[in-house]
Parts: C-alpha cells; structure tokens; sequence
C-alpha cells in the first residue's frame, strides 16, 4: 500500500511578488522619505487597503459586504478595520506629518515650552535635562533621534535660529516639507502616476481578452553614452510633443460638444524614464 506524503516543508516562490512590489513602491517611498513619516504612510496604505477591498467586495458580490469576507481580503481583523475607518481622513494634522513637524507644533503650542512672562515660545539651550531642545526632541521623536540631527534640518529649513549665546530659537513653527513648486510637481505627478496604475490593473486582470487590453508600451535601451543623453532628451521630447498634438486632434474628434452625466474619461499618457546613475 502506497501512502502520498506531502512535502509541507515545501512553500510557493513569492520572492518575484516582493521583488514587483519594491519596483512599484520604491518611487512612492522615495518621495515620501523626510516628508512624511513612515508610520503615517501606513497609515494612508491600510485605509487604501480597506477601501479598495469594500470596492473589490462590490464588484464580485453585487453590492454585498460581509465583515468575514473583508477581514479575509485585506488580512485586517475587523475591529481594526472598524478603527481604521473612524480614525481614517485624506488631511493629517501639519504635527503628525513628520518628528520634526511634531517638534515645532509642540514647542509653539504647549505651555512647559513657552515663556511665562512673554507668552513666547522659549529660548532653549540645546543639551541637558529640564526645558531644553534635546528634552523636546526626545519627547517628539524618541530616544533614538538626536538633537543635532533635528537642529541642523531646521536650521536648513530655517525654522529655527542660534542666538549669539547659544540657543536654538524659534523662527516659523509651520514645517514645510514641500515648497510651492514642490508640492504642484507632486500633485501632478500623483494624477498622472495613477492613470498609468489604472491601465496596469486593467491589463493585469485575470483571462482578459488581448482585444481588451489598453495601450501600455514601454521602449528604452541599455545603450546610451552619457555625452549624447541631452541630444537624446530633446530629440525624444519632440517626439512625444508632436504626439500630443496629434492625439488632441484625434480625441476633439470623438468629443461630444457638450458635457453629458454618462459621459466617460478617457486618455492616453507620455513619458521619458531614465535609471538613477548609481
């Protein structure tokens, strides 16, 4: 009699899963890292989590919703996704963003930190136990955290001055992470970063006709002598831009003249990669 043993020290290979998700992530993270804590990236990753699943739940079940089936799809116990979605919003406070945004909010608005007699926020010497700079980093951001570290970036930022008997002193205490044109580049980025999702997520469906699948090319070449990259930029971009004119002429074809409630969105995308010289 022959007896089938599973092999149960035997797992699937994922490592190309991981592999896929640190390519599709590493931009996103790139932008994010001193601008906004990790923690509150998660944050921002479990609400999309729970949200995408009720969307998911949707679609596969006509509308209906279970607490079983959605703690099964997202892996999330369902009072934690109860939590999640009290807690969850699209703006953190300015304070949450960042340590060092906790840092200015707390040394502006709490009263341990302000002078009793101006009602100003304190000079602080930098070091040493009682009311100081390195007492507040350690409070805001950990025992892990120095306070030279923190103090250079603000100076950088210049949220924060020395005075001329050593103390730190505090100039703005709104952090900004981003500037003006920082944070346009970054809107504009998100929008169009998200329209290539859409079409990746489409062609990735699972038994979709090749009739069905959207336009999603990629063309690059490993082969590219650094001194011909400027000529090869601008030769590209002059490409691309006579694209756009021609596709504008071609979606003012199918435009309906005026807007309808049943009307659809829809568009195409360009755009020019390189690899970080390492």
């Amino acid at each position: 009699m022959t007896t089938n043993v599973r092999n149960i020290s035997r797992s699937p290979d994922v490592s190309w899963l991981v592999a896929a998700l640190r390519r599709i992530l590493r931009p996103v993270i790139r932008l994010c890292v001193g601008r906004l804590s990790c923690p509150n990236l998660v944050a921002v990753v479990r609400q999309l989590y729970i949200e995408e699943g009720r969307r998911e739940l949707s679609r596969q079940n006509n509308g209906k919703q279970t607490k079983s089936a959605l703690s099964l799809l997202t892996g999330l116990d369902y009072r934690a996704i109860e939590g999640i979605e009290k807690e969850q919003g699209d703006q953190f406070e300015s304070s949450d963003i960042s340590p060092e945004a906790s840092i200015l909010s707390t040394w502006y608005r709490e009263e341990t930190f302000r002078d009793p007699e101006t009602d100003a926020p304190r000079l602080l010497p930098v070091l040493g136990k009682g009311i100081t700079f390195q007492t507040l980093v350690m409070r805001c951001a950990g025992r892990s955290v120095t306070a030279h570290s923190v103090l250079q970036k603000l100076l950088d930022s210049g949220n924060v001055a020395m005075t001329e008997d050593g103390q730190v002193e505090l100039r703005e205490w709104v952090y900004f992470p981003f500037s003006q044109s920082q944070q346009a580049t970054f809107e504009i980025l998100s929008a169009s970063w998200s329209r290539l999702g859409k079409a990746v997520t489409h062609n990735a469906t699972e038994d979709l006709d090749p009739d069905d699948r959207w336009l999603q090319q990629d063309r690059w070449t490993h082969r590219l002598p650094p001194e011909k990259r400027e000529q090869f930029r601008k030769d590209l971009r002059a490409l691309l831009e006579s694209h756009i004119v021609e596709a504008e002429e071609v979606m003012e074809e199918f435009e309906a003249p005026v807007q309808q409630s049943n009307h659809i969105c829809a568009g195409v995308g360009w755009y020019y990669w390189e690899e970080p010289e390492e």
